[in-house]
């Protein structure tokens, strides 16, 4: 099976590139490719850069370049819901755009609010996590550290993360009908406290988002 694992930023492939076999690197349209092998797995992982535009224009360049059998997103992000903590890793089985108005998504293209991970996909990943550990994820075009900006997210999609990436890449395979799917771990909990909290454990985060990834491949 054929894989594209895009993330935002390269600390957050690091954990699997340093797991890939035969690794081959190739340069297109202003970003790098990491072609390798884990197990049976064919995996070609992107740094696609921060923001939502970053990740749908290169999810699109990923699926018509290497035409994967699936694409997942790994990395860190913000948790929303009072239960979970820093450093833990959530499966992401919903995802929307947090910075646009629900009622605009519903009307116009593509017509639904949230975007749902591929069944087959959930199937694989679902008995890894239990069921705390599972659901929403929205992005948007900004850091979240306002109570008050987390609070109205919070009462307009009831998710389990924000982030500034996953909605569009959900998105964009929605309208590829790739199949795809995303595991996150919490950097902060999008408060006055986050940027501090996502520095000191951004990169443990993303390691253990790595960690998860490979465990499940692995079975």
């Amino acid at each position: 099976m054929k894989i594209g694992i895009v993330a935002a930023m390269s600390l957050e492939l690091e954990y699997v590139l340093n797991h890939l076999q035969n690794v081959e690197i190739t340069s297109y349209k202003k970003a790098q490719f990491y072609r390798g092998r884990y197990g049976n797995e064919e995996l070609i992982l992107l740094a696609c850069g921060i923001g939502k535009t970053n990740a749908g224009v290169y999810t699109q360049v990923l699926i018509d370049y290497f035409e994967p059998d699936a694409v997942i997103n790994i990395g860190i992000a913000g948790g929303l819901s009072s239960h979970l903590k820093p450093l833990e890793v959530i499966l992401g089985t919903s995802f929307s755009h947090h910075d646009v108005r629900v009622d605009q998504m519903l009307h116009f293209f593509p017509f639904i609010d949230s975007f749902l991970a591929d069944e087959k996909l959930i199937k694989k990943f679902a008995p890894h996590f239990d069921e705390k550990h599972q659901g929403k994820i929205v992005s948007g075009e900004g850091f979240i550290n306002e109570e008050s900006e987390k609070l109205r997210i919070i009462e307009t999609f009831n998710p389990l993360l924000v982030d500034m990436e996953t909605s569009s890449m959900a998105h964009c395979c929605l309208i590829n009908e790739v199949p795809f799917i995303s595991l996150r771990g919490i950097s902060d909990l999008a408060d006055a406290s986050a940027e501090v909290s996502y520095k000191a454990n951004e990169q443990r985060a993303a390691d253990k988002v790595g960690e998860k990834l490979l465990k499940v491949l692995k079975k």
